[in-house]
């Protein structure tokens, strides 16, 4: 290898591969954060109001999964167009 019209000795050589190496470890360090921190939108989210879901002002946009359900709960449900409460159809 040359640089600059000079060639590298071994220690050289040796030293540029460890920081290639440590360049490209701290690069797939940053992807694979990078990549969990958005295949995980609700790792930075944290409840409130201590799980109780009714009245709270963040209800519309939780996303954490007892929120979800507690959306899914309350959504009425339809099949075969009719409507069905927690009461039953109607």
């Amino acid at each position: 290898m040359q640089t600059a019209g000079k060639l590298l000795n071994r220690r050289q050589f040796l030293f540029s591969c460890l920081r290639a190496g440590a360049l490209a470890g701290l690069a797939a360090l940053g992807g694979t954060l990078l990549a969990r921190r958005l295949r995980e939108p609700l790792a930075g989210q944290n409840c409130v109001s201590r799980g109780l879901c009714r009245g709270c002002a963040a209800f519309a946009g939780c996303g954490l999964p007892q929120a979800l359900s507690a959306k899914r709960v309350s959504a009425p449900q339809v099949a075969n167009g009719k409507r069905r409460d927690v009461d039953g159809w109607y």
